[in-house]
């Protein structure tokens, strides 16, 4: 974060989308809010009866910073390069997240040294994000022993081909935390091809999976295990608190467009009988509220914890417990149980884009 003179204007060029908010005291919702384009020249003007002027970047990005003179020549511009943010948190959010650290570590200890804790985050839409949620997700691992982050999809939204390509890109390497590792799912918006947007008039902004897989998977190519050869479908394992992660693509949301969802039951049947005595089964899925993720999977998890059948499948010689799924997609948080017990979590979007949670989204603010 870096701070500047009220009532100075500045010109501000990213590589990255980037947040510069404007305010009267570190405790008060910004005055001016804006997001600056990656690569564009934005002119931001700190409020005269502002105290400060605050610009947010992610690391690993660069922002060169003009102060522009009275007289406006470009000579008399001061360069300011600025390589990397010291302190990301923005000035709202410091108290709150320190309270909700606390309560993550009471619930940490409260689990046990078996506990298995992750970060989980849903939808970024990084178009439409206010990328505060990198320095949020650091604050808290740099704070607990939490080792990972999940992701439930939705990395973009939807546009031009090499835009969007950026973009997962860009959101790839934001939520890639140094010294952990993320685990993406893939959202119907990941292949930039989906109803909205008019986008499936314009097949040559298509995503093949090889391009998704190469964006959003390869990176952890060695620490998962692939369940497809299409490399959408994989699980982890963490031998020290005996879980097992399995991460599956729910597909598109359209269904009267033909387009398939999850098919590969013989490999998530797979997964759960090769799990360890005694481990236990997280399932991560970007559509959990209808589709396979309500109809199908739930029954063949409950199948399984009870050592029963369902369908063609056998589980009478089960050794594990799959104890979550969970997802996003609707924007919205909300949980239900399967019959069988398993608790089946969507949450929140991370995106600026409509949600239906209260309280509603407002900038300058935890929400």
């Amino acid at each position: 974060m870096y701070e500047f003179k009220a009532g100075e204007t500045y010109i501000i060029h990213p590589s990255s989308y980037m947040n510069m908010s404007t305010g009267t005291s570190p405790s008060s919702a910004a005055l001016q809010s804006q997001v600056c384009s990656g690569g564009r020249d934005t002119e931001f003007y700190c409020l005269v009866n502002a105290s400060y002027c605050r610009f947010y970047v992610a690391d690993g990005f660069t922002v060169t910073i003009k102060k522009k003179s009275a007289i406006r020549q470009a000579t008399e511009y001061a360069y300011l390069q600025v390589n990397q943010m010291l302190d990301g948190v923005p000035y709202y959010y410091k108290s709150h997240i320190a309270s909700k650290i606390n309560t993550i570590r009471a619930n940490m200890n409260a689990c046990g040294r078996n506990g298995e804790t992750f970060v989980f985050i849903t939808d970024p839409h990084w178009q439409q994000n206010q990328h505060n949620s990198p320095y949020l997700i650091r604050e808290v691992l740099n704070k607990t022993s939490i080792n990972y982050v999940v992701c439930g999809g939705d990395l973009i939204g939807e546009g031009e081909h090499d835009p969007m390509v950026n973009l997962m890109h860009e959101c790839v390497r934001a939520l890639t935390i140094e010294g952990h590792k993320t685990y993406f799912a893939f959202g119907n918006h990941d292949s930039n091809w989906n109803a909205y947007g008019g986008q499936r008039e314009h097949p040559e902004r298509h995503f093949d999976n090889d391009t998704v897989w190469a964006l959003i998977s390869k990176p952890n190519d060695n620490a998962v295990v692939w369940m497809d050869g299409d490399r959408q479908n994989y699980y982890f394992d963490n031998s020290g608190t005996k879980t097992r992660t399995i991460i599956i693509d729910t597909g598109e949301d359209d269904s009267a467009a033909g387009l398939p969802l999850f098919t590969e039951f013989d490999e998530l049947a797979a997964a759960l009988m090769g799990t360890p005595e005694g481990w236990h089964i997280i399932i991560v899925g970007h559509i959990v509220t209808y589709g396979v993720m309500v109809n199908e999977v739930p029954k063949m998890c409950d199948a399984y914890n009870s050592k029963g059948t369902y369908a063609t499948y056998d589980f009478a010689s089960a050794k594990a417990k799959v104890s979550l799924l969970l997802g996003g997609h609707i924007h919205n948080d909300a949980s239900r149980v399967s019959t069988g017990g398993i608790p089946i979590v969507a949450t929140d979007c991370d995106s600026t884009a409509t949600n239906t949670t209260s309280p509603a989204y407002a900038a300058g603010t935890v929400t």
